[in-house]
């Protein structure tokens, strides 16, 4: 019996705008490529200049949130393989929770929510891909 072809993960980040973060894993691809082959291994996003006017445009503290976040995703991308998934949201598909959001839509502060496959395992901006593996293995039961 053949498997469905999908994603066995998918990582779901819910509180940030889809369209800066291609824009940022954009312009993360760009910078990687351009440095060559040899050096591919995960670059501290928060370093690279944006080569799109419109990422010039945005905030500097703003924009190293979105590149650290796009970082590390691509080490979860290298870490659990080809069949992962990458999904961003500026809001949630939950309604009740979207309504209370709503009244903090006012701050600026970008607060993601990471779900692998539908569980939630983490909020916030994780300082690291260790950091998130770590809760996701705690959310699915994984401990050492």
């Amino acid at each position: 019996m053949k498997r469905a072809s999908g994603p066995s993960v998918r990582l779901d980040i819910v509180g940030l705008e889809p369209r800066i973060f291609l824009m940022c894993r954009e312009n993360n691809r760009t910078l990687v490529q351009s440095r060559g082959k040899e050096r591919l291994v995960s670059t501290e996003s928060s370093n690279l200049a944006p080569t799109n006017s419109e990422l010039a445009s945005i905030p500097k503290d703003q924009l190293a949130l979105y590149n650290k976040i796009v970082s590390i995703t691509v080490d979860f991308e290298r870490a659990y393989g080809r069949g992962v998934e990458v999904r961003v949201f500026e809001r949630s598909s939950n309604k009740l929770l979207n309504t209370f959001l709503r009244g903090r839509d006012s701050s600026l502060e970008v607060k993601p929510t990471f779900y692998v496959n539908g569980v939630k395992v983490y909020t916030g901006i994780p300082n690291s891909f260790s950091e998130l593996d770590e809760a996701i293995d705690n959310s699915f039961g994984r401990r050492d």
